[in-house]
């Protein structure tokens, strides 16, 4: 792994590792990019936890069975075949970055 992904998979997670409460600004993160590409796949967080973590995020699930995708406080399952799924709070996710978003400028649009 280079120096690059090492140094940025642990900046994400020091600066993840805030106990303030929702809303907060701060990404959390669940391990480290440097973990998942050592081939740790076995989750120890619940969808259930992170939801109190964030609305919005990236991430994967047991055994890399599709990519985690958090969208306006859902938490999806994008499988390889193209379909999509709500997630239980069960499942579990080695490897996940969530925060809670809060737009600095908000615009209408009319087309």
């Amino acid at each position: 792994m280079n120096k690059f992904w090492a140094f940025l998979s642990t900046l994400i997670l020091i600066t993840g590792c805030s106990t303030a409460g929702p809303p907060s600004s701060t990404l959390y993160q669940v391990s480290t990019l440097q973990a998942l590409m050592q081939g740790v796949y076995d989750g120890h967080t619940s969808i259930g936890q992170l939801k109190t973590k964030g609305d919005l995020g990236l991430g994967t699930l047991n055994g890399l069975d599709g990519e985690l995708v958090v969208l306006q406080g859902e938490f999806y399952q994008l499988r390889a075949d193209g379909r999509t799924y709500r997630l239980a709070d069960q499942k579990l996710t080695p490897f996940a970055a969530v925060v809670w978003f809060r737009p600095d400028i908000s615009e209408s649009v009319r087309h």
